[in-house]
């Protein structure tokens, strides 16, 4: 007995439960009874007793540290032998297996998430609200829920799916109501994006009308600054202060008189020989 004693404490220090767990009433009579080792798998699988059923939260706690405390060493598993249990564990024990079973296969996720098992004689019933999803769930995962609650100190519980025509009537009004609050939401989602679109839609033409706006106010600036400017005049007649201006890119044919504005980088005055002067 010492020495499970001293093996369950090399344990629990492997892990590194902390004092408090370790101090848990619930566990007081908790013995380790043997460990199963497979050096070809390098696989220990630890057995343990204790009188009730252990308190899930004081489970979850020790699944994941022996995991982490063992990882890189070698595999471990765990089970408890039969113990007494309160139905409140067993609800317990129940939303826990179930999620660790989902998570390894999805689509059962869909099939039973919602209903709860319903004590019934020895055995738990769950209403599903179909036919295929009743087929599936007791060919393939009654006897996965009852393995897994036996593993944690439960008897062999009968846990099995049942068609309920009830609960596939309410399935259905409720996948209806659902059908339509989500086209509901989607129709209130689609008025909100367009009305957003047309708020930004609205702001960049502001933008850009602003900036239209600062752009005519520069050239007119820079006209006015030409037509009042005492420069000299390097060819030509002075430009009138009615003058439009033209866009070069708009000069696309010969044309007399044409009124540009910019800068002057670099320019060139020839003369012809009959006297006129040429801007180059």
């Amino acid at each position: 007995m010492t020495e499970k004693l001293n093996y369950l404490a090399q344990i629990f220090g492997q892990i590194q439960m902390s004092e408090e767990e370790q101090s848990n009433p619930a566990i007081e009579n908790l013995e380790l009874i043997s460990v199963e080792i497979d050096n070809n798998h390098k696989r220990w699988n630890f057995f343990f007793k204790n009188d009730t059923v252990l308190p899930i939260d004081w489970v979850k706690s020790f699944d994941q540290r022996l995991q982490n405390g063992f990882r890189g060493i070698i595999s471990v598993d765990y089970s408890f032998t039969e113990a007494l249990y309160s139905e409140d564990q067993f609800f317990d024990y129940w939303l826990w297996i179930k999620e660790r079973i989902c998570e390894r296969s999805p689509i059962l996720r869909t099939t039973i998430n919602g209903f709860t098992p319903v004590k019934k004689g020895k055995s738990y019933e769950i209403s599903l609200s179909s036919e295929p999803a009743t087929l599936l769930f007791n060919q393939d995962y009654a006897a996965l829920f009852t393995s897994e609650f036996n593993r944690f100190g439960f008897p062999n519980l009968t846990i099995k799916g049942v068609f309920d025509s009830e609960e596939a009537e309410r399935a259905a009004i409720d996948f209806e109501q659902k059908t339509l609050e989500r086209e509901f939401r989607e129709t209130g989602e689609q008025a909100s994006k367009r009305d957003e679109f047309l708020r930004a839609q609205t702001e960049k033409n502001l933008e850009i009308a602003k900036e239209i706006e600062k752009k005519e106010k520069r050239e007119a600036e820079a006209v006015e600054k030409i037509q009042g400017s005492d420069a000299p005049i390097l060819l030509g007649k002075a430009i009138g202060k009615m003058e439009a201006l033209t866009p070069m890119k708009d000069v696309d044919s010969p044309t007399d008189v044409v009124v540009f504005e910019g800068y002057v980088f670099d320019a060139e005055i020839r003369q012809t020989r009959a006297g006129k002067k040429i801007l180059d």
